[in-house]
């Protein structure tokens, strides 16, 4: 990458989109560690300001009156906990409650699914955050999938104050190798992190690499900046929630042999999704 060395030798772009699952981390595109100054050095010789980063449907939802005056029950998330990361999939055929975004264009990029990985899996001059969501967009027609990185670390003022958004998911969390449901959280993507509650991020840093987990097919990448927070409780009930999650991302263990999520189509997502998105 332009903007960061990448951990692993780089692999050809023309296999990323075919590759087996695997293989995504394998081919050494995604995730990188980004060099700042370098980024900076490159951002001045394009000579033009970046574009910001609009997101939409993140704010807390207001009052919904169905046609009986009863407020309509919302669809709910998926959640399929891998033990190694925890993959959050958005109903298909309606607006995505993990919300949306623009990068630079007038295109809207509903969010299709969104992966948590605690640690974070990429780094910032060498620090990498403790948690990291991952929010996927993928395109119809097999274009590179479009994706925001949202990092996430302990408050760096001494506080230890949880995220509400984290908090919602945590009340659902199942177990390893298990899924679940959970209700889209009232406050909105938006109380996750600054920029989301804002709807705007004009400091993030724009590679182009891969999915580091299944669909793996090649990826473009904005990685913000600007980190958000996490309570070390709620770290903690992650990390004890994901008992293969690696201190150092070094390969995707693929499906889980034996397991229901296989069956429920979470590494090859389902063709209604996709076709929703």
């Amino acid at each position: 990458s332009l903007l960061g060395a990448a951990r692993r030798q780089r692999a050809s772009a023309s296999g990323a989109a075919g590759a087996h699952p695997a293989d995504c981390l394998a081919q050494g595109r995604s995730p990188i560690d980004i060099n700042s100054a370098s980024a900076a050095v490159l951002q001045a010789g394009l000579g033009s300001p970046r574009e910001p980063i609009l997101f939409a449907r993140t704010a807390a939802a207001g009052p919904q009156q169905g046609a009986a005056g009863v407020e309509p029950q919302r669809a709910p998330l998926r959640l399929f906990n891998t033990a190694e990361y925890l993959r959050l999939m958005a109903p298909a055929g309606q607006d995505s409650p993990l919300g949306a975004f623009t990068t630079g264009s007038n295109v809207v990029h509903s969010v299709a699914f969104a992966d948590l990985h605690v640690p974070g899996e990429h780094a910032i001059n060498g620090k990498r955050a403790a948690a990291e969501l991952q929010l996927v967009h993928l395109p119809k027609n097999g274009d590179p999938a479009i994706v925001v990185a949202v990092l996430l670390d302990l408050p760096q003022d001494g506080t230890d104050v949880e995220n509400p958004w984290l908090s919602s998911i945590l009340q659902a969390l199942p177990a390893p190798q298990k899924q679940g449901v959970a209700q889209a959280p009232a406050a909105g993507l938006g109380a996750l992190h600054p920029a989301l509650q804002l709807g705007s991020a004009e400091e993030y840093f724009r590679y182009d690499g891969t999915l580091t987990r299944t669909p793996c097919r090649a990826a473009q990448w904005y990685v913000l900046d600007q980190r958000g927070r996490a309570g070390s409780r709620q770290l903690a009930a992650l990390r004890a929630a994901l008992p293969l999650a690696a201190a150092e991302p070094s390969k995707d263990r693929g499906p889980f042999k034996a397991s229901s999520l296989v069956a429920e189509g979470v590494w090859e997502l389902p063709a209604a999704l996709v076709k929703a998105v």
